[in-house]
């Protein structure tokens, strides 16, 4: 089992209120896998439910997030690429915003 890895998270235009459920699901992750756990979220050029506020809450809420930002979309493969770029970590997981 790695000690470390990282979590890239593309977002676009995520539903409600995204932060709960990514708090939920980064820590259910944590939990199961017994590793040090970092998360990147790329937001891929989002026009709704991304804005300060959503960043704000997503970092009082996990301590080891990086949010990485830019326009326009670009899509999804462009997102996984982006967030692989910023990681540190041997070990990477990726999912959607939704968590499936």
């Amino acid at each position: 089992m790695p000690e470390t890895l990282d979590i890239i998270l593309p977002a676009f235009n995520p539903s409600g209120n995204w932060e709960e459920k990514v708090y939920n699901s980064y820590n259910e992750i944590k939990s199961i896998l017994n590793v040090q756990v970092s998360l990147i979220i790329i937001n891929d050029g989002s026009t709704e439910n991304f804005n300060t506020i959503n960043i704000k809450n997503i970092k009082n809420l996990i301590e080891r997030v990086q949010v990485i930002e830019y326009n326009p979309n670009e899509g999804k493969g462009y997102a996984l690429r982006k967030g692989v770029s910023y990681s540190n970590s041997k070990y990477l997981i990726y999912t959607d915003i939704d968590f499936p």
